[in-house]
């Protein structure tokens, strides 16, 4: 697929679809620093995996690059966070500082750093 292909399935380039993919999930974690261990226990997991979700099919649709990192990265932190919530994993007291501190930190590094070493795009996807 072409770079013109490519940034044509590329969700990224859709302001409208770009807020409710990813947008929309950043504000609902922010949002959910200021809520209870209850309600954070539902809105970081659900913001995160819909993010991680949106990233993934991204990724395979376009082969944008940055996607094949923050889709399993988001993903991966969407259950960490469920699971903390939920008692299940023990992070102490400060768990949800570090869950998001993780978040915050290396998104926005997965975000900019694979495509400043292997480009924008995948090589190689195949155009339907």
């Amino acid at each position: 697929m072409n770079m013109a292909a490519s940034r044509n399935k590329d969700f990224t380039t859709d302001r409208v679809t770009t807020i409710l993919l990813w947008g929309i999930p950043h504000i609902v974690f922010f949002i959910g620093i200021f809520t209870n261990p209850i309600q954070r226990t539902i809105l970081w997991p659900s913001a995160l995996s819909i993010a991680g979700v949106a990233c993934l099919v991204n990724a395979f649709r376009c082969g944008r690059v940055h996607c094949y990192f923050t889709g399993p990265f988001y993903l991966l932190m969407a259950i960490l966070s469920l699971l903390y919530g939920i008692g299940i994993f023990q992070f102490g007291q400060h768990g949800w500082v570090w869950i998001g501190g993780v978040v915050v930190i290396v998104g926005p590094i997965l975000t900019r750093l694979p495509e400043r070493i292997f480009g924008k795009y995948k090589a190689g996807i195949k155009e339907n």
